[in-house]
């Protein structure tokens, strides 16, 4: 799902749906950093479930 998209495109997209209330991120003081992303429940992310899975399935 994600092979094509570079490193930075792809974290910059995961802050933006943080920023957005969609996803909550947790920071790990580790060596080399840890960054985890879930979903926070919110309604919004539910409605977007079927969505997600069409992406990860290679649907169009």
């Amino acid at each position: 799902m994600f092979d094509d998209a570079s490193s930075s495109t792809l974290s910059s997209r995961l802050d933006e749906l943080v920023d957005a209330g969609y996803l909550d991120r947790e920071r790990y003081a580790e060596s080399p950093p840890r960054v985890e992303y879930a979903d926070n429940g919110d309604e919004r992310c539910r409605r977007l479930q079927p969505l997600l899975e069409r992406a990860a399935n290679g649907d169009q």
